[in-house]
């Protein structure tokens, strides 16, 4: 039985690390940082991580360009019509994906789109036939084209 073993395996490009005590002995303020991350379905249905990222200022447009580059370069195939993204509203990120990744669907999460009813419409739990969250519940039990149709 022959065995073949990868003598090259790019798994990981690096592990940036700051110790507790470097904060006392070299006190400087680095300012603010943001944590990006992306996460996708596997085939047994299970959370996979693709990237992670801190980056240095705000979650802005050019931060979220620079993640979702580095998300490109890493997955080539993320950038299929076969995949959507599903994130939250924020403006850097949506256009950011809609430049860099232009073949995906761009979807908000229903939290955030839940949030966004009930500072704009109010509604409180949905229960008043016609309002927006009782339009949005209704929305949420569809599980096909022809029951949102309906």
């Amino acid at each position: 039985m022959s065995e073949v073993i990868c003598d090259y395996v790019k798994f990981l490009t690096g592990i940036l690390i700051a110790t507790s005590t470097s904060k006392t002995q070299v006190p400087l303020s680095f300012g603010k940082y943001t944590l990006f991350s992306a996460y996708a379905g596997s085939a047994n249905q299970k959370m996979v991580g693709l990237g992670c990222g801190i980056l240095f200022g705000n979650e802005d447009k050019n931060n979220w360009q620079t993640f979702w580059t580095f998300l490109r370069k890493s997955h080539p195939i993320i950038n299929q019509r076969t995949k959507t993204i599903v994130t939250d509203q924020d403006k850097g990120s949506s256009s950011s994906i809609k430049e860099i990744l232009t073949e995906v669907g761009l979807f908000h999460c229903s939290f955030h789109r839940r949030q966004n009813i009930l500072r704009k419409f109010g509604g409180g739990k949905g229960n008043t036939p016609l309002t927006a969250m009782w339009m949005y519940n209704r929305l949420l039990q569809c599980n096909n084209v022809s029951s949102i149709q309906y």
